[in-house]
């Protein structure tokens, strides 16, 4: 296959997909079928190393604490209503961050919506340890500048990647990371389903034909300067993450000058044990000034 060709092929999959109608029932399968209409569809294989943490919050239910440690680890499958980044309805999948501070700000958008000013609200955050090496599929957009922590870091890795890709596969190769990743990268509103579909039929297909454990990309509200993961049930159930730290910080909403929200930590309390899948937590909670 040529050059041309295989740029042709990339970019008529890309079209298909950006013409599909995401009001009809199918749109997801039919996503799916575009991409996997890409031969030697590119996908770069990154592996995040055995004793590195993740971060993964919850909201709790007022100030109620967690007591059980997969409370806040996968999600319960019914619970799950619709598409997200990575997940279709009814899939249980593990989302964490690099950091606490990316962790929290990846809910900073929704409680601003669902938060009342002058209103209390909490969120559980576990402190994961890596198991063992964890493989990940990483997006990437070669064309951004390498101007963040994220774009830095993988840059190399990707520059690897594609001079070992064969020369006229390349140019391919580097639009269909460009449009993938720009999906990752965009801010869902809540009617823009047909992000979620596209970024959740690339993750599936990943999980289904790639040995690898879930997927890691930008994080949005940081600006690529801290990455997010998406981690499959069975590696979760395998034991790939241990909780060893749980932490529950309360935050009071307050009203900015510009009329936006403003979440002020005014609490938090630490676990005392972690035990046999229960969490016993300090009895006090400590003020935050």
């Amino acid at each position: 296959m040529t050059e041309t060709e295989y740029l042709a092929r990339i970019e008529g999959a890309i079209n298909e997909i950006e013409s599909i109608d995401y009001n009809n029932n199918w749109s997801y399968e039919q996503v799916i079928h575009s991409i996997l209409k890409i031969p030697k569809l590119p996908i770069i294989l990154f592996d995040e190393p055995k004793g590195n943490s993740l971060f993964r919050s919850r909201i709790n239910n007022g100030i109620t604490p967690y007591y059980s440690v997969s409370d806040i680890s996968l999600p319960n499958e019914e619970f799950v209503k619709s598409f997200a980044r990575a997940n279709k309805p009814k899939q249980a999948l593990f989302y964490g961050s690099e950091n606490r501070p990316t962790s929290y700000i990846e809910f900073a958008m929704h409680l601003a919506k669902t938060t009342p000013f002058n209103e209390e609200v909490s969120l559980t955050i576990g402190k994961w340890e890596i198991q063992r090496n964890l493989t990940f599929a990483l997006v990437f957009n070669p064309t951004m500048a390498r101007d963040n922590v994220y774009n830095n870091t993988h840059g190399e890795f990707f520059d690897d990647f594609i001079s070992k890709t064969p020369e006229e596969l390349r140019k391919g190769t580097i639009k269909f990371f460009e449009f993938i990743a720009e999906k990752y990268a965009k801010q869902v509103e809540q009617n823009d389903i047909k992000t979620y579909i596209i970024t959740c039929a690339y993750s599936n297909i990943i999980f289904a034909h790639v040995q690898c454990d879930g997927i890691m990309y930008p994080s949005i509200p940081r600006v690529g300067n801290a990455f997010n993961v998406v981690i499959k049930k069975n590696s979760i159930e395998e034991g790939v993450l241990v909780l060893k730290n749980a932490r529950i910080d309360k935050f009071i909403a307050r009203k900015q000058s510009n009329g936006k929200h403003e979440f002020l930590n005014n609490g938090s309390k630490n676990e005392k044990k972690i035990e046999n899948n229960k969490i016993e937590w300090n009895n006090e909670w400590e003020t935050i000034r």
